[in-house]
């Protein structure tokens, strides 16, 4: 692969010196209250019940490098979290402490990137215009609310480290030092595969600002160019469909049609731009709807959207190039997250937008570099205020995230008909023994979704927590119905008959339940008990004839 050296990417004044820390320390002061957040959400399965990844020695590297534990390959994000079990032991703080200084580093990157296209973009813009409209483009991406999950959920350090890698490695492309991008590349595939279309975006950078592709020979140049990085993209891209598919999660074409799938696209698109301009109802869960059409109302309100969006550039000037190119880069980087094969409940979520609207934060940093030529007072105090509101949003979100109770209280708040997020929320009560609560939260919910067996499988745990063992059968038996394959609700009913000293049929449910989860802990002993109190019951009666 060619190598060279490009333009210096040096600051051009003494002041700019301090800009990076700037961001660096501005992106770590606006999620500040992440460090004192417990493990959420996802963190339960991922962290406290996976003792798999804490360590370093032969063993944990190797499940590290070969497993697909609940569905993504994830290598170096499993390192960096076993790193922080030695480090920190099982303390919360430290695994945020590590996610902050990643994002914040994040901040600090993408200022060194940002000055050097908006270089490119704006050759007659005086340097001291360009620092500080580098640094505003690098404050927008880090302070934003949106940056709050990624940060605050440990389970997301994959998509803080991997952007980290992308970043480094976007500079080292810019730098024409290949070799380096394509290491660097690598990195941040094996941090998370949603890295994979960065290839893709590097062409959008090619057209402009870069102006490298005039003609059909700088395409064909660009395009061989690339080809070693497309090589471990596609590689990334099916082993990530085979984990989620080993995972079970993955839906594909068949399941909804081919029209639902591109109408969730539109949305995507859509959704990841209005909440990027007004980030308000932020939610760990938006849930796809079950009728998503193109004569779906959500669809064309985002095609809406997207269209006004294309008007703004346009009645802005910005040049036609810019806008092709931030149209390509935006869409190439949403492509791994648009729902054209379904992962999960979820229409879309806000850690997509951590790589795809750098776009637009680049954007926003060369508006200031122009404003501040034209009026440098305005343009300060527009930059300043947004930015102030943006941190401020930042920290309020950042709390939302301490525990499981704030985090789907906050969701129902966003998604009042969201059941996802009532049956999260009636477990995060149940957690913390709020257990009358919980069945409340699972009783409005059904009203809304009658047929959802999860629903039922949690609310017949609740009554189990309560020793309600008649109303917890009953609970159970309708989610049996709902999903007979379903282990854990069988795990569940054995409990609830065993409870009523109907220990032979209990037996039934959890062998069924060990046959159909031969892996399940929870099954195995549950069986196991239920062995042994059958034993203990004979053995009763045994005495008693005697």
């Amino acid at each position: 692969m060619a190598s060279g050296l490009g333009p210096p990417l040096i600051p051009s004044s003494p002041r700019e010196r301090y800009f990076p820390a700037a961001a660096f320390l501005l992106a770590f002061l606006a999620f500040l209250p992440a460090l004192r957040a417990g493990f959420v959400w996802d963190d339960s399965a991922n962290l406290i019940l996976n003792h798999a990844y804490r360590g370093l020695d032969a063993r944990h590297l190797r499940w590290m490098f070969t497993t697909f534990y609940r569905g993504p390959y994830q290598p170096l994000a499993w390192l960096s979290l076993g790193l922080d079990s030695k480090l920190w032991g099982m303390r919360p703080w430290g695994f945020h402490l590590t996610s902050m200084l990643l994002h914040s580093l994040n901040g600090a990157l993408f200022f060194g990137l940002s000055r050097e296209l908006l270089r490119r973009a704006l050759p007659d813009c005086p340097p001291e215009e360009l620092g500080w409209g580098a640094l505003a483009a690098a404050l927008f991406f880090a302070l934003h609310p949106l940056r709050a999950e990624p940060v605050a959920l440990v389970t997301e350090r994959r998509d803080v480290l991997a952007g980290a890698f992308a970043l480094l490695s976007t500079l080292a492309y810019l730098r024409r030092r290949l070799r380096w991008a394509f290491g660097l590349y690598g990195r941040c595939l094996l941090s998370n595969a949603s890295g994979a279309a960065l290839p893709a975006a590097w062409l959008a950078v090619d057209f402009f600002p870069c102006d490298r592709l005039r003609s059909r020979s700088d395409w064909r140049a660009a395009l061989g160019e690339k080809m070693p990085f497309f090589a471990p993209a596609l590689l990334a891209a099916l082993l990530a469909v085979f984990g989620q598919l080993k995972a079970g999660s993955l839906k594909g074409l068949e399941e909804r049609g081919a029209a639902s799938h591109l109408a969730q696209a539109v949305v995507g698109l859509g959704f990841c731009m209005q909440k990027t301009l007004w980030p308000s109802k932020l939610s760990p869960l938006y849930v796809l709807p079950a009728d998503l059409s193109f004569f779906s109302p959500r669809v064309w309100g985002s095609a809406a959207l997207l269209a006004a969006a294309a008007f703004a550039l346009r009645l802005a000037r910005v040049p036609g190039r810019a806008q092709e190119a931030l149209w390509a880069y935006y869409a190439a980087s949403l492509l791994p997250v648009l729902g054209l094969l379904q992962n999960g409940p979820q229409l879309a979520d806000d850690r997509c937008s951590y790589l795809a609207t750098l776009g637009w934060a680049l954007l926003a940093g060369a508006a200031i570099s122009q404003g501040a030529r034209l009026r440098p007072r305005l343009t300060v105090l527009a930059a300043v205020s947004l930015l102030a509101v943006l941190g401020a949003l930042s920290w309020r979100q950042a709390r939302v995230w301490r525990d499981d109770d704030s985090l789907w209280a906050s969701a129902l708040k966003a998604e009042p008909a969201s059941v996802p997020a009532r049956i999260n929320y009636g477990l995060a009560l149940a957690g913390k023994r709020r257990l009358y609560e919980a069945l409340a939260v699972y009783e409005e919910a059904q009203v809304l979704a009658p047929d959802n067996a999860a629903l039922w499988t949690y609310h017949g745990w609740t009554l189990l927590e309560l020793k309600r063992y008649p109303e917890a059968e009953e609970a159970l038996r309708h989610a049996a119905a709902l999903d007979p394959e379903a282990a854990l609700v069988r795990t569940y009913l054995g409990a609830a008959l065993a409870g009523q000293g109907r220990v032979e049929e209990a037996l039934v449910e959890l062998r069924r339940a060990a046959e159909l989860d031969p892996n399940s802990e929870l099954a195995r002993g549950n069986l196991e008990a239920g062995l042994q109190a059958l034993a203990a019951k004979k053995n009763a009666q045994k005495g008693g004839e005697k």
